[in-house]
């Protein structure tokens, strides 16, 4: 199947800017659709509103572009444009969206937004300009779907359009390697839970497969690195200890690691510590991220062979509330 591609925007000012877009979807070899085109089906017995509708609810993609005219209202909701509805039909159908702003629109918007707002302002070229100010708003604060770039040119929209294609498909490509190897490490969970099964004499135990499970998953390769060096050699053997013992302290003390926080490690000098063999930085998951506008937090560690942990704060937490995360995992497997 060919994805469809929606061209959403005011027809008669941004001709050029459509064209230009449906020669890019074209290109890659997408399928473009648009009003002017004739690509909309008008015959099914609604208004020739309602069809554009329904067409954006068929489309994978739509390509949105705000210039400067608001566009003409709809019938059915006096206080909105035909073109905003079709952006909420696409918030609720497309796959991807990108909203494409005129450069100059952008700037306009800058100079609308520090002035109060019962101050009247006018620009060249729009015709209201502050209910197309609001529309750009509204987009920009939708919880998903909201990217906007700006263009000046129809080689920007080729440039731009181009490059989006361009990663769209290379985080589909990530995504479908991300499954097989998730699919990959669930069998080697198994492997390995069967493997240490049979050296036992006994039957796979569901809590040391969910064990296996989430310490291969590459989501926690720091609890995983430091577990391997704490056990001295493959995952496996770790598994039992991490069954009985309820913390991550429990489980250093139970491997004989002496734990040492230091929050004066830095960057520079904290690997060169003499008697330590291993170090490593790392910023922890989103989990352990700060709040929005911090600066994000760095997690340290050195290891040595003598079985001495020495780590910053931010790095304690991750393990401790990961190590838990891997409990409540285990304990709740049947």
């Amino acid at each position: 199947m060919i994805p469809s591609v929606f061209i959403s925007s005011t027809v008669d000012d941004l001709r050029h800017v459509r064209d230009a877009v449906r020669a890019t979807v074209e290109e890659i070899g997408f399928r473009p659709v648009m009003s002017e085109y004739g690509e909309i089906g008008y015959m099914g017995g609604g208004t020739a509103e309602d069809a554009c509708y329904k067409a954006v609810s068929e489309c994978q993609i739509m390509v949105l572009i705000v210039g400067k005219h608001y566009g003409s209202r709809s019938r059915t909701a006096v206080d909105q444009t035909i073109t905003e509805l079709e952006f909420d039909e696409g918030i609720k159908h497309c796959e991807h969206i990108i909203t494409l702003v005129e450069k100059e629109v952008l700037e306009y918007k800058k100079v609308f937004d520090v002035n109060s707002p019962e101050k009247e302002l006018t620009f060249p070229e729009m015709n209201e300009p502050a209910k197309t100010f609001s529309f750009i708003s509204r987009i920009s604060q939708e919880a998903a779907k909201n990217a906007i770039v700006s263009f000046s040119n129809a080689s920007d929209i080729h440039r731009i359009l181009k490059l989006q294609f361009a990663m769209l498909v290379y985080d589909l490509l990530v995504e479908k390697s991300s499954t097989t190897r998730a699919s990959l490490n669930d069998i080697l969970s198994e492997v390995k839970t069967l493997r240490e099964a049979m050296s036992r004499g006994d039957k796979p135990d569901a809590k040391f497969l969910a064990a296996i499970r989430f310490l291969i998953d590459d989501e926690n390769i720091q609890l995983r690195d430091i577990v391997k060096l704490c056990v001295g050699g493959l995952i496996e053997s770790a598994i039992p200890r991490i069954i009985a013992d309820e913390t991550f302290e429990d489980f250093l003390n139970g491997s004989k690691v002496e734990c040492v926080v230091d929050d004066a490690m830095d960057d520079t000098n904290f690997i060169r510590v003499e008697g330590f063999k291993r170090g490593g930085t790392f910023y922890p998951p989103p989990l352990f991220s700060p709040e929005s506008g911090e600066k994000p937090k760095v997690a340290r560690y050195m290891w040595s062979d003598s079985g001495k942990l020495v780590v910053n704060q931010t790095a304690l937490d991750y393990y401790k509330r990961t190590y838990a995360t891997l409990k409540r995992h285990v304990s709740i497997a049947m």
